[in-house]
C-alpha cells in the first residue's frame, strides 16, 4: 500500500511540479532512469482520479491554473465591466469579479463565497475577511486587493444590493466562469472554485508561505496530521498578512522584497556576490561589499531578504535571444499605470513572484497581458536579514 501510494504520489508530481515533492522523493524521482520515468507517468495516467491519496490530493492538487492565467482571468473580468451594455449587466459582472476575486486571493469553498456578507464579513480598513460556518477563520487580504474592492464597492449601481452581492445562484456563476474561461483561451474545467483554490494554496506554497499555514488559510480541519509545527489562528492570520504585504512592498518605498536562502557566496576582489533561491526557485544574484558581507554574517543557508527598487528594474519586449541571463526573468505583464512622463509596470513570473518597474514615458509601452523580459543589475539589489 505505501509503494503504491508513493508511485501515484511520484507520479503526479512528475506531471505537475517536482519542486513541490519533498527532498528525500524528489531525490528518488529524479533519479529514476528515463523509460522508468515514462513508465511511471503512463501508470499514473491510466488511474481514475480517486486513486490518489486523500491527503496528497488536499496539498497537490491535480489541476491548477498559474499565475498568469489567473492574472489573465482577472484581466478578462475587468473588460468585461468595461463592455457592458446595461446598468444590469453591469451589476452582474460587477458581482461575478467580486466572488472571482474573493476565490482567486482567498481560497475559499464555493458554499463559503456564497455565503460571504459584503458589509459585515470583508474589513477593509483591517485587510481581513471573515470566513463563516463549520471552517470559521480570519483570512488577510493582499493590499491591491483591497483597494480594488474599495473603488469597486462604492460603486452607486451596488449599493440597493450591499450585504448579499455574493449570493448569487450557483448556476449562474458557473455559467458565467465558463464564458470568462472561452474569452481568456482557458479549459472550462479550470475555473471552478476548487481549482481556483487549489491553484491558490500551490500559489502561496510557492511564495514561501509555511505548509501549515497555508493548511488553516484553507480552513482544513484535519491540517495537525501533515504538520510539523501547529500554528493557532492568530499566528495564521499574522504570518500570511505580514507575507502579503513583504511580497507585495505595500508599506514601504521599495516595491520588489524576496525572501531566499543563500546557496552561494562568491568573493571578487573587495566585492561579494550573494546568490539567493527563493521558495519557487527563483534565483536572485546580488553584488555587495566585503564589509557588508561581513556585518550581516552571511553565510550558505541563511535567509536574507533581497529588495530592488522599482527605478532599478528594467522591461523589455521579448526577443530570440536564447537563455535569459542572471536577474533577468520572463512574464506577463500584469497591471500598467501610466502618467505623462512615466509608467508603473507590474510583471508576474510563472514562479508567483511579481516585479516592478518605473520606467520613463518615452520608453517602450506595454499592455496588460503582453509577454516581457524583465531584468536588473546586481549591484541594485539591496540585502536585509529576514
Amino acid at each position: 500500500m505505501v509503494k503504491n501510494c508513493f508511485l501515484l504520489y511520484a507520479a503526479h508530481m512528475v506531471n505537475t511540479s517536482l519542486s513541490l515533492l519533498p527532498a528525500h522523493l524528489r531525490d528518488l524521482v529524479t533519479a529514476l532512469p528515463a523509460a522508468d520515468l515514462a513508465l511511471l507517468q503512463k501508470h499514473f495516467a491510466s488511474q481514475p482520479r480517486t486513486a490518489v491519496p486523500t491527503e496528497f490530493a488536499r496539498v497537490v492538487p491535480q489541476r491548477q491554473l498559474d499565475t498568469a492565467q489567473m492574472t489573465k482571468l482577472e484581466a478578462v473580468l475587468e473588460e468585461r465591466i468595461r463592455l457592458a451594455r446595461n446598468g444590469r449587466e453591469g451589476i452582474a459582472r460587477l458581482r461575478l469579479w467580486l466572488i472571482f476575486m474573493l476565490l482567486r486571493y482567498a481560497a475559499l469553498r464555493l458554499a463559503e463565497v456564497l455565503a460571504i456578507d459584503d458589509v459585515q464579513d470583508i474589513v477593509l480598513e483591517k485587510q481581513h475577511l471573515l470566513v463563516r460556518g463549520a471552517h470559521a477563520r480570519t483570512l488577510s487580504l493582499p493590499p491591491n486587493l483591497c483597494t480594488s474592492l474599495q473603488k469597486k464597492l462604492q460603486e452607486p449601481c451596488l449599493l440597493a444590493l450591499r450585504g448579499t452581492l455574493c449570493r448569487v445562484d450557483a448556476g449562474f456563476l458557473r455559467r458565467s466562469l465558463y464564458a470568462c474561461a472561452d474569452a481568456a483561451g482557458i479549459a472550462r474545467e479550470l475555473v471552478s472554485a476548487r481549482v481556483l483554490r487549489n491553484s491558490r494554496a500551490v500559489e502561496l506554497c510557492r511564495q514561501g508561505l509555511p505548509l501549515p499555514v497555508v493548511h488553516n488559510f484553507l480552513g482544513l480541519s484535519d491540517a495537525e496530521k501533515t504538520a510539523f509545527l501547529q500554528y493557532s489562528p492568530e499566528d495564521t492570520l499574522r504570518i500570511t498578512h505580514a507575507h502579503l504585504q513583504r511580497s507585495l512592498a505595500m508599506k514601504t518605498s521599495a516595491r520588489n522584497v524576496f525572501a531566499g536562502r543563500i546557496t552561494r557566496l562568491e568573493q571578487h576582489g573587495f566585492m561579494v556576490a550573494v546568490h539567493l533561491c527563493t521558495a519557487s526557485d527563483l534565483t536572485i544574484c546580488a553584488l555587495i561589499t566585503d564589509e557588508s558581507a561581513k556585518r550581516l554574517e552571511l553565510q550558505t543557508g541563511k535567509i536574507a531578504l533581497a529588495t530592488i527598487k522599482a527605478p532599478m528594474v528594467l522591461v523589455e519586449k521579448p526577443s530570440a535571444q536564447g537563455a535569459l541571463a542572471g536577474n533577468q526573468y520572463a512574464g506577463v505583464v500584469k497591471r500598467v499605470r501610466r502618467t505623462d512622463f512615466i509608467q508603473e509596470i507590474t510583471v508576474a513570473l510563472p514562479s508567483g513572484e511579481e516585479l516592478c518597474a518605473l520606467l520613463h514615458g518615452e520608453e517602450a509601452l506595454f499592455a496588460e497581458g503582453e509577454q516581457a523580459v524583465v531584468s536588473f543589475k546586481a549591484f541594485a539589489v539591496v540585502i536585509g536579514l529576514a
